[in-house]
């Protein structure tokens, strides 16, 4: 069964799938806006807006890499299994993008004293570079999504898998 049909089983239609993601990105951002402000006490608007950015482009980037997953790996599973795999990709996908969104900005940043690229040596301080931007993103960056991540999350799942009327 190809990735079409697999999508039409599992009654995943791409308008839901959008708003959904649209929704979960837009979301994301405004909880990471509002947690940085208020709960951390940031007070540069810019770097709260560009902060903000990047957890709403990784929402917007894992959430629907999270419900493709799901329809392609359980298109005839019940409807409860799809919500539950859906909210688990999301998570996984989610912090993933974000990660891989953080380490860009972050390799950017250490670029200026890395070696020639290609080199042997670049190779090695892209790895430690990303070694060090997982720690901190693990330590410091998830916190970021605030408190009510989890529950827009599960909002979403279930909302793109609930029965067509």
């Amino acid at each position: 069964m190809g990735l079409r049909g697999r999508m039409a089983a599992s009654r995943l239609t791409f308008g839901r799938a959008a708003a959904a993601s649209l929704a979960c990105a837009l979301l994301s951002g405004l909880l990471t806006v509002l947690t940085l402000r208020w709960q951390f006490g940031w007070s540069d608007h810019g770097q709260i807006a560009t902060v903000g950015a990047i957890y709403a482009a990784g929402a917007g980037i894992g959430f629907p890499a999270a419900l493709l997953a799901t329809s392609f790996a359980l298109p005839r599973a019940r409807r409860r299994w799809r919500i539950v795999a859906t909210v688990v990709l999301a998570i996984l996908a989610i912090l993933g993008a974000t990660y891989l969104i953080f380490f860009l900005e972050h390799r950017s940043y250490y670029s200026q004293w890395h070696d020639a690229v290609l080199t042997r040596h670049w190779f090695w301080q892209q790895f430690f570079t990303a070694l060090g931007g997982a720690a901190q993103f693990a330590v410091m960056g998830v916190r970021y999504f605030g408190l009510g991540a989890l529950a827009l999350i599960i909002a979403a799942s279930w909302w793109v898998h609930r029965p067509a009327h």
